[in-house]
């Protein structure tokens, strides 16, 4: 039979384990750190451009905006890097991405302020000039080039 004492001090670090845990479960809850707008700015960039596998200049045949849904964090969607401190969207990385259409100058893509990097190449965007728009993105240090015709 155990003493009283070594009882109690068994159910102090039991019911200690227990409420460690349930404080580090609820630290790891399904907040988002993507802001709503720069979700939605994203989401409604993706509907600008479709998805052609023919002009694709891989063999994967998957496009990474195929994980960006509506609901889910977009800091977890593929081609898209987010601050860890702030949940800004810093770095988005579309490249060989099988995507084509026209890229329009008023893009939701020049909501994201906070971008540092931009990488588009090899895609198949129909523009003649890269979008004076551009230089909204005062933090951005890398630009992948633009295929222009």
């Amino acid at each position: 039979m155990l003493s009283r004492p070594l009882c109690l001090i068994f159910l102090f670090l039991c019911l200690k384990t227990t409420f460690a845990s349930s404080l580090h479960a609820s630290s790891f809850s399904t907040t988002h750190l993507c802001s709503h707008e720069e979700a939605a700015a994203l989401l409604q960039f993706k509907t600008s451009f479709s998805i052609n596998y023919t002009v694709c200049y891989t063999e994967a045949n998957y496009s990474k905006i195929e994980s960006w849904k509506e609901g889910i964090d977009c800091c977890s969607w593929d081609g898209i890097s987010c601050d860890h401190v702030t949940g800004h969207v810093i770095a988005l990385d579309l490249s060989y991405d099988c995507l084509s259409g026209t890229f329009p100058s008023n893009s939701t893509l020049f909501l994201l302020k906070n971008l540092e990097s931009l990488n588009l190449a090899s895609n198949d965007f129909r523009l003649s000039k890269i979008p004076p728009e551009i230089s909204k993105f005062t933090r951005l240090n890398f630009l992948a080039p633009f295929q222009l015709p």
